[in-house]
């Protein structure tokens, strides 16, 4: 049997340990006195003592075990519940509920592997998009605009409001603008989309084209207009004179090919009357435009395509597929706040996945 020793302390308070470890439990908050020191169990030999104020207990014999130091004791706080005992460290039987870990409200591709077709979730989700076609690892995957992508099964949440799509991205400048491909114009969201032909869905994609007049557009599906047909852009209306699009033959938003934005996509949540979702996209930590979503149809199964539209709307053509590069993409089942996006983009882009396990 373990030695084991008992210090009375200040009224209200009591220390009950080993030797080697000790376990303090304040019960009171009374400010500690002078204490005594009594041997419970057998080995534990005599004690010595210092002097006791009156209500510490009995002084009790002489100590001949090791000398105590600081090391080694295990502070807490008693319980107020009558009755409770400290039954010593490493002796309580009392089984502890079991809380499950919640599933992260987020799938996160960083995108950092080196080979292979598959695109990792970086979170217990799992969400894996297995069978990229067309790509090239390297700081990201990058895509040529003319084939690739992959599609993933995911849950309900991700489409259903609130959700933020995040991803760092660089476009490439493309040679296909001018040519009308699909049903939204200039081109469809071909980043990161959850997109169902015919029914819509929520998605982003930034493209930038050499051809023709030239131009550039980011395209946020389910925002504003970009709702299954027609101009498929958000425009930036926040501090400026107007949209930088009105058709798509005539679409420049400044975005430059070779140039990487942090792309934001926040939509907030839906309601069964009153007016539409807030959404809000943001460029580069800032506001780009202040608009409303619109709630789209649920269905199953539930996709997520990575570097394409949606996989089989062949009315797009080469449209159907991003150009450039994709990094860090997130899609978060809630409305990310205009603070958070700011210290995302603040932080730059993820570059190596974490740990498994640790998100």
């Amino acid at each position: 049997m373990r030695c084991r020793r008992l210090f009375a302390v200040a009224p209200g308070s009591w220390i009950i340990g080993t030797m080697s470890t000790l376990r303090l439990f304040i019960a009171s908050s009374a400010t500690f006195g002078a204490f005594a020191l009594a041997a419970a169990g057998p080995g534990c030999g005599g004690s010595t003592s210092t002097p006791a104020s009156p209500d510490a207990g009995p002084d009790i014999g002489a100590d001949t075990g090791p000398a105590l130091t600081d090391a080694g004791f295990d502070i807490g706080v008693a319980s107020d519940a009558p009755g409770s005992v400290d039954t010593g460290a490493g002796t309580d039987s009392s089984p502890e509920a079991a809380v499950p870990t919640p599933a992260p409200d987020y799938a996160w591709y960083v995108l950092d592997e080196t080979s292979g077709t598959t695109a990792h979730d970086s979170t217990s989700n799992h969400f894996d998009v297995p069978n990229i076609a067309n790509v090239t690892w390297g700081q990201g995957a990058s895509f040529d605009g003319t084939g690739g992508g992959g599609i993933t099964m995911v849950d309900e949440r991700y489409r259903t409001l609130p959700l933020t799509i995040t991803a760092w991205l660089r476009p490439r400048s493309r040679s296909d603008g001018s040519i009308a491909e699909g049903a939204l114009q200039p081109f469809p969201p071909n980043a990161l989309s959850g997109d169902v032909p015919g029914i819509g869905g929520y998605g982003m994609g930034l493209n930038v084209w050499s051809d023709g007049a030239g131009g550039s557009a980011l395209a946020a599906e389910g925002v504003d207009t970009c709702k299954q047909a027609g101009l498929c852009v958000a425009n930036q209306d926040v501090g400026d004179a107007g949209p930088a699009c009105t058709m798509p033959q005539a679409c420049n938003a400044g975005f430059v090919g070779g140039t990487e934005y942090f792309v934001a996509v926040a939509i907030g949540p839906a309601s069964d009357a009153g007016p539409a979702p807030e959404a809000r996209v943001y460029v580069d930590g800032q506001l780009w435009d202040l608009t409303t979503a619109e709630v789209v149809p649920s269905t199953s199964p539930v996709t997520l395509a990575l570097g394409e539209h949606n996989g089989v709307d062949g009315n797009y053509l080469t449209h159907l597929y991003f150009a450039g590069r994709i990094r860090d993409a997130r899609v978060y089942t809630r409305q990310v706040g205009a603070a958070e996006i700011a210290q995302l983009y603040a932080n730059g882009p993820t570059t190596q996945a974490p740990p498994a396990g640790d998100p």
